[in-house]
């Protein structure tokens, strides 16, 4: 008499009879097919049904990626566009904008050795901000050679004096003395007043400021 085999179904036979299953009788059913399958078995036809699974997945998110919207996120690398912003690197906008003031004069002003105020202008601040001020100042000598010292002062402060020597510009093609004062502090808001003054320190009695200019910056702190 000869023995019956006993037929295995496949691995992907398996896999369909679940689906078919679980699409008529729902996940529970399902369930119950897939542990009445031996270990190996059942391992097989959850391999393939994780794999079938992700593949179905896959091919849903790329289908509705296209209108799909992130309502928000904290955190981004980069955007296309922004309609606006409340800081950046943790700043307010008002700490990230810059000012400016500029004044030119020429006096054709005589100096002594007493300082005077040869310029003068005002830099308005919205919050903190690191003020800088740079001035050009060009001074002649009628004879002989003298020496010219000018400062910049922000707020009531006082840097530095810088000097130069002027030669007699009596004679034919002799250039004029050049100085280029400048001066930083860091201000709160407010309006500020910069000034540039400047004084004779030796020479002869006829020093002349001729042309000045004074540029003045404020930046973020």
């Amino acid at each position: 008499m000869q023995r019956i085999k006993k037929a295995v179904p496949s691995p992907a036979m398996l896999v369909a009879v679940v689906a078919l299953v679980a699409a008529l009788g729902g996940g529970a059913v399902a369930g119950v097919a897939v542990t009445s399958l031996n270990k190996k078995q059942g391992k097989k036809v959850r391999t393939i049904a994780k794999k079938q699974g992700k593949r179905q997945a896959n091919k849903q998110i790329t289908k509705k990626a296209p209108g799909l919207s992130v309502a928000s996120a904290t955190t981004a690398d980069s955007a296309t566009t922004a309609g606006d912003a409340d800081t950046v690197d943790g700043k307010q906008a008002n700490e990230l904008e810059t000012n400016s003031a500029y004044a030119q004069a020429s006096p054709d002003n005589p100096i002594t050795t007493t300082i005077e105020q040869i310029l003068a202008t005002t830099i308005t601040t919205q919050s903190t901000k690191r003020v800088t001020a740079e001035a050009s100042v060009q001074a002649s000598n009628g004879t002989g050679e003298g020496v010219v010292s000018c400062t910049v002062s922000i707020a009531g402060q006082t840097g530095k004096g810088y000097g130069t020597l002027i030669t007699d510009n009596t004679g034919i093609g002799q250039d004029p003395g050049f100085v280029g004062p400048r001066y930083s502090r860091e201000l709160g808001p407010g309006t500020h007043q910069v000034t540039l003054d400047c004084k004779a320190l030796t020479g002869a009695s006829d020093i002349t400021i001729r042309d000045v200019s004074l540029f003045v910056s404020a930046l973020g702190a």
